[in-house]
């Protein structure tokens, strides 16, 4: 049997990319306050996004598609999207080995709510995001060698 591990780290989007409106995002370490769910206070805004965003992902990605897909060992997408100046999650792209994760990270993504957006100078713009997901599969037991120093009767 096996169980599944999901690791959610967060990774500031350093590089920002063309949108459709043909502004350019900025990463979140270069505004004055981050995008806030409604939990967050300004003063810790950065800290709370990334706990919030992970603890959203964690709650609502399929923890079983591993499991489900016969993947197995260490399998990682990294999801980069930006937040707008509405506080809308849009421009959502995903790296994988595995389009199954791919598919899953875009569904999870896309269910975030409308959040307050990133603020730069008193103004909202909108600001780029990466996350990383390992997904992990390990067996329930350990598997064990035989051991040659064993004696077998026959």
């Amino acid at each position: 049997m096996k169980k599944i591990l999901i690791i959610a780290t967060l990774l500031v989007g350093s590089i920002g990319y063309a949108q459709s409106s043909s502004l350019e995002a900025l990463s979140i370490d270069n505004v004055d306050q981050a995008p806030l769910f409604d939990n967050c206070k300004i003063e810790d805004s950065k800290n709370c996004f990334s706990t919030s965003i992970t603890s959203f992902i964690n709650k609502n990605i399929n923890k079983d598609l591993a499991k489900q897909s016969n993947l197995l060992g260490k399998q990682r997408v990294v999801s980069q999207f930006s937040i707008n100046e509405e506080g809308r999650i849009e421009g959502i792209s995903s790296v994988s080995t595995q389009d199954i994760l791919k598919k899953e990270m875009s569904r999870v993504l896309n269910m975030l709510p409308t959040l307050k957006p990133a603020m730069k100078n008193g103004k909202a713009v909108t600001v780029s995001y990466s996350v990383p997901v390992e997904f992990a599969s390990k067996l329930d037991f350990p598997i064990s060698a035989p051991n040659p120093n064993k004696v077998q009767n026959n």
